[in-house]
């Protein structure tokens, strides 16, 4: 089987040589026009139903694509208590002395409905302004405030999970 394959690809030499020339053609054509749609984490795009949405979103609830949620959680503690309370509120001013971020919303700022109902967990939501790749930009900030807190606190959004995806591939990729 090898051998045929061979056979075929000596007799169409020169096809499959004028086959990669023209590829190889085309990549230099379309190849600059690529890095206008590729952002930090991946491609972005203008058009279609979830833009709309956001654009919704951003322009009536001042919500963005780019905002964090840092959700806490204690197996011990309860949000009552001033240890769990001086985590949230140390993890929150950090965030807020971001240039990037516009506001932290929580519990503390009289958001009840951010509290699990065993009063173990919690969420931040950290609204900010710019696009995900902006926040993307600014991610090891955002991982050194998250670390630092005595509470077990893990963040996510679409920044973070972009950034997670990208750290995977390039990982894969070294791996391959």
């Amino acid at each position: 089987m090898l051998a045929a394959h061979g056979r075929l690809v000596y007799r169409r030499r020169w096809a499959i040589v004028a086959f990669y020339l023209v590829a190889f053609a085309a990549a230099v054509v379309f190849a600059p026009r690529a890095s206008e749609q590729l952002s930090y984490g991946g491609f972005e795009f203008s058009g279609g139903d979830a833009v709309a949405a956001g654009e919704v979103l951003a322009d009536e609830f001042q919500i963005s694509a780019a905002d964090l949620i840092v959700v806490f959680r204690d197996g011990d503690l309860t949000v009552d208590d001033d240890e769990y309370r001086q985590a949230l509120d140390d993890v929150a001013h950090a965030f807020g002395e971001l240039p990037f971020v516009r506001r932290v919303d929580s519990h503390l700022g009289g958001h009840a409905e951010t509290v699990s109902a065993d009063r173990h967990v919690t969420y931040v939501t950290v609204r900010v302004d710019g696009t995900p790749t902006d926040v993307q930009r600014q991610i090891d900030d955002v991982r050194r405030i998250v670390e630092q807190s005595p509470v077990e606190a893990v963040v996510t959004g679409l920044p973070i999970v972009s950034t997670e995806l990208t750290e995977a591939s390039e990982r894969d990729l070294v791996r391959a």
